[in-house]
């Protein structure tokens, strides 16, 4: 087998230009598709063209033969150097090897098809607004015999339910199955709902403010590495490094001050302790993130999505042929004691982005097993100052809109922040790509989905 390395195709006056002219430049390609990423307005369409030409003609394939759909998903992988990165980082390269796995990825069907759908997909993102996810909750509560539906027993608590905090409303976000982005979407969860809880802002300004839309997010922020990362390796990220990321801080020193802090399950600990200190923190400053959930085959299996509530013993409940590296992450809104000590003592409801199944209950024995020790949380004093217009969530009925314009601070949001003792308003961060941390542990370099 041949094993040698073909160079890529290289531009003759670069592929960046700010004098291409729209039309020319590869952002057309993108029409009916997604909103097209900055830099397709300065790449050359003409170039893409070429390079897919020379990627595919291994296998005798060609630009022309693609439908819109794969031409969007193809140009954005050549206009990210994923060809470059694919020589560099994938096994048995070879010219056919190559060309097959990019058109594997044109493919949605495929895992890596599914994985890439999260970066360039028709709709943007998957969300429920306020009167779907009403009835989403309603279904939920049916199924649960209706123990979480009030803070009416010092026993139970939701950030649903909070007197304090009547403008919480769930908002419901979906993930392409095996996208591996379960870690971005659960770290947006968190900043939404922390934000809601410090502002008291509308649900319907928080969507307009707060929702980030991911899929543009991802495609106009993430460096060639990570999307080769997420698409071609499975490699999923982690929630704490996108908060600490898209968070500020109006209290902390210095901008490098953690942004957010753990709330430690102690094993030895009394059903109790682990209400009382969950219960605390949601009250405080919103959902706690699960960074290291232990998917199995019964959670997994999309026929099943009626069953909702998951306890036990996850030794016993995983498959011969389960991945026991694989790592999911989910929201915990809600907790609660059982009255008989099942579970383990206490449940967590959480918001999960499997499609279909948005809300499931966790017993504590069942995270004890699969080797949950904390939950994250945002610190006060924390903040996120808002989407920009390109990167906020579309479809909102404007009906429902309340004031802000995305990326401008509610009265509300003023108000909060002075409160804080800051010393000058800035404007919203500046959204880079962000690096794997250098340092992390074997066991922490798990696949999220």
């Amino acid at each position: 087998m041949n094993n040698t390395k073909t160079a890529p195709v290289t531009p003759g006056g670069g592929n960046a230009s700010s004098a291409i002219h729209y039309n020319d430049s590869l952002a057309p390609v993108f029409t009916n598709i997604c909103t097209p990423p900055p830099k397709a307005k300065q790449t050359s369409r003409f170039f893409i063209i070429k390079k897919a030409n020379h990627l595919l003609r291994p296998i005798n394939g060609s630009w022309a033969e693609l439908n819109q759909v794969q031409q969007a998903k193809l140009g954005f992988l050549l206009m990210m150097e994923q060809d470059t990165c694919a020589m560099d980082h994938l096994p048995n390269v070879t010219p056919v090897n190559i060309a097959t796995t990019f058109m594997e990825a044109l493919d949605p069907s495929t895992d890596i098809g599914r994985r890439l759908e999260a970066f360039v997909r028709k709709g943007g993102d998957r969300a429920e607004f306020a009167d779907t996810s009403s009835a989403i909750k309603k279904k939920f509560h049916e199924a649960t015999g209706n123990v979480w539906r009030e803070n009416v027993d010092w026993s139970v608590y939701s950030i649903f339910y909070d007197p304090d905090h009547p403008n919480v409303e769930a908002f419901l976000r979906y993930q392409t199955i095996f996208s591996t982005v379960c870690w971005i979407l659960v770290g947006a969860g968190a900043i939404f709902y922390y934000m809601a809880k410090v502002t008291g802002s509308s649900f319907a300004e928080c969507v307009n403010q707060y929702a980030i839309n991911l899929g543009r997010f991802m495609r106009n922020k993430f460096k060639p590495k990570e999307i080769f990362a997420k698409v071609f390796l499975a490699d999923g990220g982690y929630p704490i490094d996108f908060l600490e990321h898209m968070l500020d801080s109006w209290k902390a020193p210095s901008p490098e001050e953690p942004k957010t802090n753990l709330v430690v399950l102690n094993v030895k600990d009394t059903p109790q302790t682990i209400f009382a200190k969950v219960q605390s923190q949601l009250e405080t400053t919103g959902p706690l993130v699960i960074a290291n959930y232990k998917p199995f085959s019964a959670y997994r299996d999309q026929q099943l999505v009626e069953n909702i509530s998951f306890s036990g013993d996850w030794h016993e409940l995983k498959g011969a042929g389960d991945d026991t590296t694989l790592m999911h992450a989910v929201l915990v809104v809600g907790v609660r004691l059982t009255v008989d000590g099942s579970s383990g003592g206490v449940e967590f409801w959480a918001q999960d982005s499997m499609l279909g199944r948005p809300f499931i209950v966790l017993g504590w024995d069942l995270l004890k097993s699969m080797g949950v020790k904390n939950m994250r949380h945002i610190m006060e004093g924390s903040t996120f100052l808002g989407t920009t217009d390109g990167e906020s969530v579309d479809g909102y009925p404007a009906s429902l809109l309340s004031g802000s314009l995305s990326g401008s601070p509610s009265p509300s949001l003023v108000e909060s922040l002075s409160s804080c003792s800051a010393s000058e308003v800035r404007g919203p961060p500046e959204w880079m790509g962000f690096e794997i941390p250098e340092g992390k542990k074997a066991e922490d370099l798990s696949t999220f989905t």
